[in-house]
């Protein structure tokens, strides 16, 4: 049985979630959109829905999530770690595991490019300078912005994140492509090493 057409705006999540899906829910769902988002595999306990299922709804919040962040027709423009935050928040907040990017902006301060260094545990020897400047060179970038994620929600740089920003902040020097700051999401807040006063080499 195909789910009941309501209208979008006064829909319940489970009526949003069947709209989705095309069909019923098996069962109720107890779990609130962030949760379902983080872990969307807890359906099937809960809910009993199966694989294909939660597929289509895990790509139904990764759409939402780029709509959240699509820019209209122009390159994102970071002047704060604000920006950042709003921008790239909603895109790495949820992953249940780490993720380090790096920002090339132009001199306008536009994002002209985003890499994606890493995915898992972030630690210095998967995030090497080699890697993230040959790509800066290639694109031509005046500076660069890193950005990673942690999905524990704890505000709080770790001896890690100190160790690879200090490690790409001297080989941006050398090569006179500055890091600007690092920006680690916590949840719905941010940690700035920039505003923390942490990026002197």
């Amino acid at each position: 049985m195909k789910a009941d057409i309501v209208s979008i705006e006064h829909a319940t999540n489970e009526q949003l979630i069947e709209a989705v899906i095309g069909k019923r829910l098996p069962g109720p769902v107890n779990m609130g959109l962030r949760e379902i988002a983080r872990t969307p595999q807890l359906l099937e306990i809960y809910s009993g829905i199966g694989p294909a299922t939660i597929h289509r709804i895990t790509a139904a919040f990764e759409l939402g999530r780029r709509y959240m962040t699509e820019q209209d027709a122009k390159r994102p423009t970071i002047s704060s770690p604000e920006d950042i935050h709003t921008i790239y928040g909603p895109r790495l907040r949820d992953l249940p595991h780490e993720r380090f990017m790096v920002l090339h902006l132009n001199n306008a301060g536009q994002v002209t490019y985003e890499q994606v260094v890493s995915e898992g545990i972030v630690n210095a020897s998967l995030v090497h300078p080699r890697e993230v400047f040959s790509k800066a060179v290639a694109h031509l970038t005046s500076s660069v912005i890193l950005l990673h994620n942690h999905p524990s929600g704890v505000r709080e740089a770790s001896r890690e994140d100190h160790l690879i920003t200090k490690q790409l902040t001297q080989a941006g020097k050398l090569l006179d492509i500055p890091v600007h700051d690092h920006v680690i999401i916590c949840g719905s807040s941010y940690v700035s090493f920039a505003e923390n006063g942490w990026l002197e080499v």
